[in-house]
This record gives structure tokens, sequence and C-alpha cells, in this order.
């Protein structure tokens, strides 16, 4: 079945949460340590409620992107939250925890397992799978953390208004996106493009330990494949 009719979607009107999430690693030549990050929304008005991201000294993208889904869906746990979207620009970590395609990697079973027992706590759980340039913050904030080699919490909740206008995921998300984008007084979401979300720097003084897990996967455009080492940030 052709995974798209599988994706999240709902109208401009729906009231829950979704969860973003990102991973970025160097090369195991440049050092092999990597970072990722997880953002839990609040809809329909897209409000910020955690914003985080966390420094890994030694993984992969694949695992990058598989930590950063993992500790956002235990962080919507620990705030009693039982129905959840899950979205991002990893494809395979998404299809794999869809159960459309298969994962082979020994290191990667033990990643989604993980997810399946986080997931398994859920009520509902739905994927959506999107480009990068709709995931913007995820990127951002776990590009900030790569050549900071730190995490951090955006806990003031002034910044968290800031950054959402590095958020898109609602002209993919909803059915009806064209009434959202005109409905500008409810989201006050304005989409900007990769480059303009790298050059973000935060300034929060709020500072995230640093963490070590494994996790995550690949997003090719073409057929997903498990890519040991970095996609970018080489």
């Amino acid at each position: 079945m052709d995974p798209e009719l599988l994706y999240a979607r709902v109208p401009s009107d729906f009231v829950g949460h979704v969860l973003s999430f990102d991973g970025s690693a160097k090369t195991e030549k440049n050092g092999g340590y990597g970072s990722c990050s997880w953002i839990l929304w609040r809809l329909s008005t897209w409000d910020i409620e955690i914003a985080a991201s966390a420094h890994l000294s030694s993984t992969t993208v694949n695992i990058a992107e598989y930590t950063g889904m993992n500790h956002g869906v235990a962080a919507a746990l620990d705030r009693g939250i039982t129905d959840l979207i899950i979205v991002g620009d990893s494809r395979l970590a998404i299809q794999q925890s869809m159960g459309v395609i298969a994962c082979k990697k020994d290191t990667l079973q033990v990643e989604l397992a993980r997810h399946k027992a986080l997931t398994k706590q859920l009520g509902s759980t739905r994927y959506l799978h999107v480009l990068r340039t709709y995931n913007a913050l995820a990127d951002a904030l776990a590009t900030e953390a790569l050549e900071a080699k730190a995490g951090r919490g955006i806990l003031n909740a002034e910044r968290k208004a800031e950054l959402q206008v590095l958020n898109s995921i609602q002209e993919i998300l909803y059915v009806d996106r064209d009434s959202a984008k005109a409905d500008e007084t409810t989201s006050n979401i304005t989409a900007v493009t990769r480059n303009q979300a790298r050059r973000v720097r935060f300034k929060d003084n709020e500072t995230q330990n640093s963490t070590e897990r494994n996790s995550a996967e690949d997003n090719s455009a073409e057929e997903p494949q498990e890519i040991p080492w970095g996609r970018r940030n080489n």
C-alpha cells in the first residue's frame, strides 16, 4: 500500500498534540558525535509545550533521529498525553515505525522496539513524513546542538512564541490547508526557508543535560536506506 494513504491528515480545527523531531551527526572521521531535537506542539493554536535538544557523544544520523523521536514520545507520556501525531523528515524511521518497511539492522531494531514500547502506552499514534523544509524548527534545534556540542531546553514562553515562526507543518498536516493558510489570526505562523532556520541561535540560559542514546534513521528522497553516518554537516 502507498504509505501516503496511511499518513495522518487532520482538519485545521483539530485539537490535540503533534510531536516533531530531527537528528544530525558528524561523520566518523569528524568525531562521530551528533544531536537530536524534539518539539511538542499543542493544536489548534500550535503553541509549543516542549522544545528541546540533546548532544549525543557517539551516534549516527539514523540513531540520532530515532533518539529525538523517542525522547519526544517519552516527554509526551510524562505530560499525560494519550494521543499523538508524530511528524518528521526521517522517512525511514517513520515508515519503520508504521510497519511499512522492514528494520534490518540490529541497532535500529533495538530502537524500534523501544519506540513501540513507548507508543504502546499511548491511546493512539499517527505518523506524518514531511520534507525538511516543513520541519524547520526541529532541524534548527538539532543543528544548533550539533554545532554547540550541547543540548538545551527552551523554557521561556516569549522565546517559544518567537520560535513558532519556524513551523510550517500545518501546510502538510491539514486536509484543508488552503483555509489553514488564510487563518493567520489563529495560527500566526510563517514558513521560513531551511537556510533561515539554520541561522537561528537560541539565547535562552536554560540548558538540558547532554544525553547518550541509540536511535534513528534516514529520510532519503528515494527508497529509504539505512545509512551508517551523517547525511549533513560533514
